[in-house]
């Protein structure tokens, strides 16, 4: 009772179990981690409610100090905004180190969603991975590529243009999407799940003819009969923005490297980048 009413510094915490604890002790005494390790050395795996449960007790014990006690950050969406950017910057070092890069990146990705699928459901990493980039890249494309003078104002419009669209068609079905709960009531108390309508087991909705949870990029919902054409209508005006972006980037840096060799543009940070 005395740890309740004592007020939490900007380090301590509640935990999963309603203990005071310390960020600093964020490390010690993971039951789960070391059963887990054990079962990994003696090669039995890692067994699966192992690693559910210290995923929970990661995320639990994830926090940065505040103001009347730490604050908890998710683990799977802090990952994109370190990762992201660390890429980047190995990547503007030498060729090798940007192949480096690029390989690590699919590798990442991929091992990322096999893992999280299973450990954590509704998460957010897909979904941070994808605006940090976004954010990257625009700044990189307006702040970069826009000063070197060889993208038109038209160029730059159209592509605004695509963009704008992708972003409306997306918080259309996000929209639409959101209002799953209520459609498919009725449907689910009459039993008729599994055969015009599905429930879904990630975001635990029912869903008319369902096709699939998208769980990549900023989309992170089912898609299905009610918004399958604001889906393809999304990717469409996405994928545009992304080719037509990538297209005037590497039109502007090749009219500057058009005389020269390519092995400088890794001596200038700032265009090693694009």
């Amino acid at each position: 009772m005395g740890d309740r009413v004592r007020p939490l510094c900007c380090c301590e915490y509640f935990d999963n179990n309603n203990e005071r604890s310390h960020i600093l002790a964020c490390c010690c005494n993971c039951v789960d981690l070391d059963e887990g390790f054990e079962s990994l050395i003696t090669g039995q795996g890692f067994p699966e409610h192992n690693r559910s449960k210290f995923m929970a007790t990661l995320q639990d014990r994830l926090r940065i100090p505040w103001r009347g006690g730490a604050k908890q950050i998710a683990f799977d969406a802090i990952l994109p905004v370190i990762i992201l950017p660390t890429m980047f910057i190995l990547a503007s070092i030498s060729l090798w180190w940007t192949i480096f890069s690029f390989t690590a990146v699919i590798v990442i990705l991929a091992s990322v969603f096999k893992f999280f699928i299973r450990t954590i459901p509704r998460t957010k990493f897909f979904i941070v991975w994808t605006v940090t980039s976004i954010i990257i890249l625009y700044i990189i494309f307006e702040f970069i590529v826009i000063p070197l003078l060889e993208i038109l104002v038209e160029e730059n419009i159209l592509l605004s243009i695509l963009f704008a669209l992708f972003l409306l068609f997306l918080y259309m079905m996000r929209i639409r999407n959101s209002s799953l709960g209520k459609i498919g009531e009725n449907e689910a108390e009459s039993g008729i799940i599994g055969t015009s309508y599905n429930k879904c087991n990630i975001c635990q909705v029912v869903v008319p003819n369902k096709d699939h949870h998208c769980v990549w990029s900023v989309i992170d919902c089912c898609v299905g009969r009610h918004n399958q054409c604001l889906f393809i209508l999304t990717l469409f005006f996405g994928i545009a923005s992304l080719v037509y972006s990538s297209n005037l980037t590497l039109t502007s840096m090749i009219v500057l490297m058009f005389t020269s060799s390519l092995n400088w543009v890794y001596h200038l940070f700032l265009l090693c980048t694009v």
